[in-house]
């Protein structure tokens, strides 16, 4: 393993370094907030900080570009971690001792990051809200994997239909959001029925990240709906499979009446 500040180019790894001797897990980003803010004073940028702790650091065109287009850059200052099994690692307290290997930054060493299996790594060319299409180049891999764990959580606690009309209600809701329609009544409305509606997701969710992937390796709740004695095949107490030539029936209904009556219709052309 090598000291990363010896990866070139040197001046990019020594500020990596410095911000990873910082802890700034999701939550608790303001002392790297300031440290990033001193170090932007201290060669003479301005920094601005919201309300809402957003981070602004300007600096002014180079001369003769004073007239060309401003160029934002934009990250995020916070992380989310997860220790390695059986590491004590406090992500409150404690730096991230980055490591490298083979002249690339690998892993932090008693940590695991999604970020290490290529996940949550998005290319893709998006719709913007006034028409135009632009490329957009993501990293979000803790965002990805809650996802991924909510969307194992929901197989055995949500029924079907309710799992189906949330899959409608997602696609407006991310309209919604991506929109800046967020203090609307709408928004508002489908938090209420999310919250109603997860209710029962909660539980332990076990994914196996690889090469970009992320695997199911087991699922438990409390409020599971799943029965193995009743899913089961074969015969027994819960579920007579005989019950199933009803709803057979009066499904394919429709599609008998068609095939019969589709014999005398006028050729369609």
């Amino acid at each position: 393993m090598e000291n990363i500040c010896t990866l070139e180019p040197r001046a990019v790894w020594k500020i990596f370094a410095e911000i990873c001797a910082i802890p700034h897990p999701s939550g608790h980003e303001k002392a790297l907030a300031d440290a990033i803010a001193a170090m932007a004073e201290q060669h003479g940028l301005k920094a601005r900080r919201d309300a809402y702790g957003n981070l602004r650091i300007d600096r002014a065109a180079s001369p003769g570009f004073e007239t060309r287009s401003t160029v934002i850059l934009q990250g995020h200052l916070d992380m989310v971690p997860q220790a390695e099994a059986g590491s004590l690692f406090d992500f409150e307290k404690d730096p991230i001792p980055a490591v490298a290997d083979g002249g690339f930054v690998r892993s932090a060493a008693g940590t695991t990051l999604g970020g290490d299996n290529g996940i949550g790594l998005l290319d893709i060319v998006e719709n913007r809200l006034v028409g135009m299409k632009s490329r957009g180049v993501y990293e979000t891999p803790g965002g990805a994997i809650l996802y991924k764990a909510i969307n194992v959580l929901e197989t055995i606690t949500l029924d079907k239909e309710s799992s189906h009309f949330k899959a409608q209600l997602a696609q407006k809701y991310a309209d919604i959001v991506y929109n800046g329609q967020w203090f609307t009544p709408l928004r508002e409305a489908l938090d209420a029925f999310a919250d109603s509606l997860e209710k029962t997701v909660t539980g332990d969710v076990k994914l196996k990240l690889y090469k970009g992937n992320m695997i199911n390796a087991g699922v438990t709740s409390p409020y599971t709906l799943y029965d193995e004695q009743t899913a089961s095949f074969g015969e027994d107490d819960d579920y007579n499979q005989a019950d199933s030539a009803g709803f057979i029936n009066l499904f394919g209904l429709s599609i008998k009446e068609r095939a019969k009556l589709s014999k005398n219709w006028p050729e369609v052309k």
